[in-house]
């Protein structure tokens, strides 16, 4: 039985890691240290919709968060979890490089006044930059990885 989850390890690796000496106690561990994590997580999920729509009750919220997260774990299969981690690498590497270089190679010093009394604009340039660096990562992501 555990022989054909072996051969194909990425379709369950709860089974290979149960296979081996101590594998239970192993997966018990990690179900703990775990736990708060996942809580860390639908607790926050619950306290930002709130912020947004305050007639929400927080608890209701957590309960309907954790629903959805059970039926996406369920649903979506453990392989498409790394895209979505590329996705997310695709899109906050590119916007984490421009605040760093905004703040340490152009060095504009942005005052209160600066940043809450003037009308908000959109920063076309830092835009495309991350449009750009979005594409340069899909692209040595998916078309080129070898590079």
């Amino acid at each position: 039985m555990f022989s054909t989850y072996l051969g194909t390890p990425t379709l369950s690796i709860v089974a290979s890691i149960s296979t081996l000496f101590f594998g239970n106690l192993a997966l018990l561990l990690i179900l703990v240290d775990e736990t708060d994590n996942a809580f860390a997580d639908i607790y926050s999920t619950a306290v930002s919709i709130q912020n947004i729509n305050p007639r929400i009750r927080q608890r209701v919220m957590a309960f309907i968060t954790m629903l959805i997260g059970i039926i996406l774990a369920i649903v979506i299969p453990l392989e498409q979890y790394v895209n979505f981690l590329l996705l997310i690498g695709a899109s906050f590497i590119p916007a984490s490089s421009i605040i760093i270089s905004d703040y340490f190679l152009v060095k504009r010093r942005y005052t209160d006044d600066i940043l809450y009394n003037k009308p908000y604009k959109v920063n076309y340039s830092g835009v495309i930059a991350w449009v750009v660096g979005f594409i340069v990562y899909y692209l040595l992501t998916y078309k080129y990885p070898y590079i």
